[in-house]
């Protein structure tokens, strides 16, 4: 586990209620308890956390994990259904998310994932 800044934490609380970010190799060795997580990656999903939050799709909607494995492709999992964010613009991406998470009329239960890596959000049907 790490905190908002990307220390390790030792901790034995329960995670189901945190984000996993996956995706992240290290060489060598992995980081001790204490020690700031140095990745580009990680500061990008740590980043990507703090919009989430800011806009409250953290706190009203399951965001179960942040997959940084393609640098140029981050994808989330929002209730159960893939997220595609790309690489950058995330503030906008997220506002995208947030209306659309908003709309009575999309249903995630029937979405298979959602791309926001174009201008305009294209969505998947199962």
């Amino acid at each position: 586990m790490i905190d908002r800044e990307g220390v390790v934490l030792s901790s034995k609380r329960r995670t189901n209620d945190l984000v996993k970010i996956s995706g992240v190799s290290f060489f060598l060795r992995k980081p001790v308890s204490g020690e700031k997580v140095d990745s580009d990656q990680v500061s990008q999903a740590l980043s990507l956390i703090e919009l989430l939050k800011r806009d409250n799709i953290i706190g009203y909607h399951r965001v179960k994990s942040i997959d940084v494995s393609d640098k140029r492709n981050l994808s989330l999992d929002v209730d159960n259904v893939n997220v595609k964010m790309g690489s950058g613009a995330f503030g906008r991406k997220a506002g995208q998310l947030k209306k659309m998470l908003d709309d009575p009329k999309v249903d995630m239960g029937g979405l298979d994932y959602i791309d926001l890596r174009f201008d305009e959000p294209v969505l998947s049907p199962k």
